[in-house]
């Protein structure tokens, strides 16, 4: 449901979903399938020219989601935890027993270096924070 398909179907029936950051578990299982050629799929250190690019500009994984690893770290929903002890197993975003105030970033950005773009690297970002390599992805829950 990825792309114009879903976009074109929210469009024509008119049903208004709220909108919700993408949770960490959403982001690492999408991510996982962008692995074989990064630089057809991500920008980082080596191929950024040292800014950002316009997103879509790089191949999408089997999922047809664009930019999961580079360009932009990704803030998730989810509140950063030590561990994944008592971890949501259900896809849901992870905001109880905050033990700090920032939530996780996932991806990678263009700055980075290729061994940090990857699903299992996370690292944590306030809330309030502004950084120029760090940005969000909206996603909606349709039904069919």
């Amino acid at each position: 449901m990825a792309g114009q398909g879903a976009g074109a179907k929210f469009r024509q029936t008119g049903h208004v979903r709220p909108a919700v950051f993408v949770s960490y578990s959403h982001h690492d299982a999408a991510a996982r399938d962008s692995s074989s050629a990064l630089g057809d799929y991500a920008w980082f250190s080596d191929n950024s020219d040292g800014k950002t690019h316009p997103v879509r500009t790089k191949k999408p994984n089997a999922f047809g989601l664009h930019d999961l690893h580079g360009n932009a770290l990704e803030w998730t929903q989810d509140c950063r935890h030590e561990t994944y002890e008592n971890a949501p197993m259900n896809g849901e975003s992870w905001e109880t027993k905050c033990t700090e105030s920032r939530r996780v970033l996932r991806g990678g950005s263009w700055n980075d270096d290729p061994g940090i773009l990857r699903s299992a690297n996370r690292d944590g970002g306030a809330p309030g924070g502004r950084n120029y390599g760090t940005g969000f992805r909206i996603a909606r829950t349709f039904r069919l």
